[in-house]
């Protein structure tokens, strides 16, 4: 599913749709026991720091907003929610930013 976007050209917008996807499957598919979500955000904020970018989003903080994206997501059986994944990519986008050198 993260294999297929990205591709725009653009690479602060591939890389936040990249991001937004690696947190959005990781809360789908439910792979571990536990902490899939926590798991997402850590490993989407790790994927954007690997290229150049910082995240403001922390996975301990209680944030009704993003907890609500990804229980849309967590929700869906089979495909990701187009609403949330736009609501959580815009969400991630406010809170990217370059890392300075």
């Amino acid at each position: 599913m993260i294999d297929n976007v990205g591709n725009s050209g653009n690479k602060e917008q591939d890389l936040l749709e990249i991001a937004t996807h690696i947190i959005g499957v990781i809360t789908l598919k439910q792979p571990f026991m536990d902490g899939n979500r926590r798991t997402g955000i850590i490993a989407a904020g790790k994927f954007l720091r690997d290229n150049g970018y910082d995240s403001d989003i922390d996975p301990e903080e209680v944030n009704s907003e993003l907890r609500s994206m990804l229980r849309k997501i967590k929700n869906q059986l089979l495909t990701l929610n187009q609403e949330a994944m736009e609501q959580l990519s815009f969400y991630i986008s406010e809170r990217m930013r370059k890392r300075e050198p």
